[in-house]
């Protein structure tokens, strides 16, 4: 069946406006429905009071901000379509993917320190005083997401564990690659008409849409990578994976330290020196790796872009 709007022979302007009205009619509509149902449900229970009541908010907001509109641009346009699943079953049994899934799944303990350190470099940049107010109200923002976090993760048993897992790291990870790798990236490509410049642009994008300032430079940075393996690996199974392992490995560190009463806080990033340098340096090897599998791949099919 063929969609009610036509992609075909249509610039980017217009694409980009049925993108932007498909993200804020199912951020407001799902949004407002989680709020308006959360009300009936649990009452009027402040919501930094009730981990319930904000996961079922989250849950809802997440599908209505990244699921909702990514799934149907892709089902308007089919030049960026990768609703096929015969396409992954396809692409995903020759050894070359699943070594590259095996390189992703070991990056995304190697680079724990690396996202520690852009992290505490990303606290040390200060705004201008003349950007006090935005200052007050990033740090009011960052200071409501760390409560809502706490409240989520908090008490640490295995049954939290698990619900956030899906709630915090898989879904996330699903929603959000198909919206901005599986559909700004490539859309953001038709028009620079360059894969890196593409790609750099939606990891900004990718960090400025959580309106987190102290997190802005690991999670740009984090975007670029996320954005290479999709473009690598010509599908979202890679970004999917290192997007859930990312965000599990800081929801099983958060874990583990409340198990065993350990103030994050108070822990020096590189305290653990030598074992972070080669962490770090073990990366490298890995990154080549992957690029060469890469280039296999490329020259399996010529017709890969990169």
């Amino acid at each position: 069946m063929r969609p009610f709007i036509s992609f075909e022979n249509k610039n980017f302007l217009f694409k980009l406006t049925i993108l932007i009205i498909l993200f804020i009619f199912g951020l407001f509509f799902f949004s407002t429905l989680s709020v308006f149902t959360a009300e009936l449900i649990w009452g009027d229970i402040p919501i930094f009071e009730s981990a319930a009541k904000v996961r079922y908010i989250q849950f809802f907001s997440t599908i209505g901000g990244f699921l909702f509109p990514g799934f149907f641009y892709l089902y308007f346009d089919r030049q960026l379509s990768i609703l096929s699943i015969s396409q992954y079953r396809k692409q995903w049994f020759p050894t070359l993917r699943r070594l590259m899934l095996l390189i992703v799944i070991m990056l995304s303990i190697v680079l724990i320190p690396f996202v520690v350190g852009l992290g505490e470099l990303n606290e040390m940049i200060k705004l201008p005083e003349s950007w006090k107010s935005i200052s007050q109200w990033m740090s009011q923002s960052e200071a409501e997401n760390e409560k809502i976090l706490k409240l989520l993760t908090q008490p640490a048993t295995w049954k939290t564990l698990l619900i956030n897992t899906l709630l915090i790291c898989l879904l996330p990870a699903f929603s959000e690659e198909i919206f901005f790798r599986g559909v700004i990236q490539r859309l953001t490509q038709q028009l620079v008409k360059n894969q890196h410049v593409a790609i750099i642009l939606t990891g900004a994008i990718f960090s400025l849409i959580h309106f987190q300032f102290n997190g802005f430079i690991p999670r740009m940075v984090l975007g670029i990578y996320l954005g290479y393996l999709a473009a690598w690996s010509g599908s979202l199974i890679l970004p999917i994976t290192a997007h859930f392992l990312h965000n599990f490995n800081s929801l099983l560190i958060d874990f583990v330290a409340q198990k065993r009463d350990i103030d994050l806080e108070k822990v020096e990033p590189f305290q653990a020196g030598q074992t972070y340098i080669f962490l770090i340096l073990l990366a490298i090897p890995l990154f080549i790796g992957l690029r060469t599998l890469y280039l296999n791949r490329k020259k399996e099919n010529p017709t890969t872009p990169g």
